[in-house]
């Protein structure tokens, strides 16, 4: 016997009908799944061939970084230590590396467009400036809720400016290389790098792990130019500056492993 048709209107039709897709609907499994006693799949009463109820995806874990270690923060004391008596051997104690430096000192003497790096120099070493500088790192520190860990970076830049001195006091230089500028007078290393790096890394000590980026690129571009300063006005050879950034380096992997094993207590 014939089925008997007739004409649909096109707007009566559900969406995916006018594409010609079979239409699904997104709740269908969730409604047999009710209608039906036991309608989960593969339990009692289940409909043969139905699908059972669509779970959920399960929800992804945060990834979290891991800290570094008290292990791994001493390793990179170490490491800080190693490069420190690598840069002084090879800077002072080798004829080509005092010639090195040398060299560059003579052709930065009597430059007037120096003139920049004295005023820097003389504007950061002022108390007033390094005092407002501390204040800031203890602020921030505060502000994060994390201020011992700013009272404890203060007290390493403390601690590497006094390595520094008592470095450039006991150090011996010898003059291998017949220049001008050579002298016996020890300058490794910089007070005023060891100073500026000492005060970024106090700065990121105190900051939450999160923001510790944002303030370590432009606190190394201030580094960078200090001890450039250093060096164009004639205070430090550059291996002084490297060996400033080495000792604020050794006492920030120190702080931050001791910051560490006292969390874990």
């Amino acid at each position: 016997m014939p089925v008997e048709t007739r004409d649909i209107p096109t707007a009566q039709l559900p969406a995916d009908a006018r594409t010609g897709r079979p239409y699904l609907d997104p709740h269908l499994d969730l409604r047999l799944a009710e209608s039906v006693p036991g309608g989960a799949r593969g339990g009692p009463g289940s409909v043969p061939g139905a699908p059972g109820p669509v779970e959920p995806w399960p929800a992804r874990t945060p990834v979290h970084r891991r800290p570094l270690g008290v292990g791994a923060l001493l390793v990179g004391a170490a490491l800080c230590l190693g490069a420190l008596v690598t840069t002084y051997v090879l800077a002072v104690w080798t004829p080509f590396g005092q010639a090195l430096e040398y060299r560059n000192l003579n052709e930065g003497w009597g430059d007037p467009a120096g003139t920049w790096a004295w005023r820097l120099l003389d504007r950061f070493g002022d108390p007033l400036t390094l005092v407002v500088l501390v204040a800031a790192v203890l602020l921030v520190g505060l502000a994060a809720r994390r201020f011992w860990a700013g009272v404890v970076g203060i007290g390493m830049v403390g601690a590497a400016v006094l390595a520094a001195r008592t470095l450039k006091e006991v150090l011996p230089r010898p003059v291998l290389d017949a220049a001008d500028f050579a002298t016996v007078h020890n300058s490794f290393p910089s007070g005023h790098v060891t100073v500026a790096a000492g005060l970024v890394l106090a700065l990121v000590l105190a900051l939450p792990a999160r923001f510790r980026l944002l303030a370590l690129v432009p606190g190394t571009v201030a580094v960078t130019v200090v001890a450039a300063a250093t060096v164009v006005a004639q205070w430090h050879r550059p291996s002084d500056g490297i060996g400033g950034v080495l000792i604020a380096g050794a006492a920030y992997f120190l702080a931050a492993a001791g910051l560490h094993g006292y969390a874990r207590r």
